[in-house]
C-alpha cells in the first residue's frame, strides 16, 4: 500500500481520468498475475505445509478470508498459469486480463496436447478482442479440438437452460 500511496503522489496531475483508469487496470492485472505466480510457487513447492496447512486452498481460505470457491479458483488459476508459459507471460504483461486467462485455462482442459500446440496462437488471438468475440474464438477452438467434449459441454449447458413452472397456492 505504501508503494501505491507513493505512486499516487507521483501521478501526473495532467493525466486524464480515462487514461489513469486504464493505466491502473493494467497495473491491477499485473498484480493479479504476480499473485498467481507466487501462489503457484507456494502450491508447487508445498510451502503451505510449512505454514501448517494441509492444502494450498485451505491456506488461502484461512489467511485471506476468501470463500472455499474463491480460494479454489485462485489455486486453479495459479496451477494453470504455472503450466502454460504464453498465458503466464501475457498475463504478467497485462496483455490479457483475468477473465481471458480463465477462458484459456478452461480451453486447455479440453485437449491439453492441442492446447500446448496452439497456446501462443490462442493468446495472440483473444488478447485484442472484446470479451464476447474472445469467448467465441475460444469456443470455436474447443469445438475443433475435441468435438465429443465440446458436444458434451454444449449439451450440459443446454440442459441447464430449463424452465419449471408450477401452480402457486393461489392458483396462478
Amino acid at each position: 500500500m505504501e508503494t501505491m500511496r507513493a505512486d499516487h503522489a507521483a501521478v501526473d496531475p495532467a493525466e486524464r481520468p480515462i487514461d489513469e483508469y486504464l493505466r491502473l487496470r493494467g497495473e491491477v492485472t499485473m498484480l493479479q498475475a504476480r499473485c498467481a505466480e507466487v501462489l503457484g510457487r507456494i502450491d508447487g513447492e508445498g510451502l503451505f505445509a510449512d505454514a501448517g496447512y494441509l492444502s494450498t486452498i485451505s491456506m488461502v481460505r484461512d489467511r485471506t478470508g476468501d470463500s472455499w470457491d474463491a480460494a479454489r479458483r485462485c489455486v486453479t488459476e495459479a496451477r494453470g498459469v504455472a503450466e502454460h508459459p504464453y498465458v503466464r507471460e501475457a498475463f504478467a504483461a497485462a496483455v490479457i486480463d483475468r477473465p481471458r486467462v480463465a477462458m484459456l485455462l478452461a480451453a486447455s482442459r479440453v485437449s491439453p496436447e492441442l492446447f500446448a500446440r496452439d497456446e501462443q496462437v490462442l493468446v495472440d488471438a483473444v488478447a485484442p478482442l472484446p470479451m464476447g468475440k474472445a469467448f467465441r474464438v475460444i469456443e470455436y477452438w474447443k469445438q475443433a479440438a475435441d468435438r465429443e467434449a465440446a458436444a458434451a459441454e454444449a449439451e450440459y449447458l443446454h440442459d441447464r437452460r430449463r424452465l419449471h413452472i408450477s401452480r402457486t397456492m393461489g392458483g396462478m
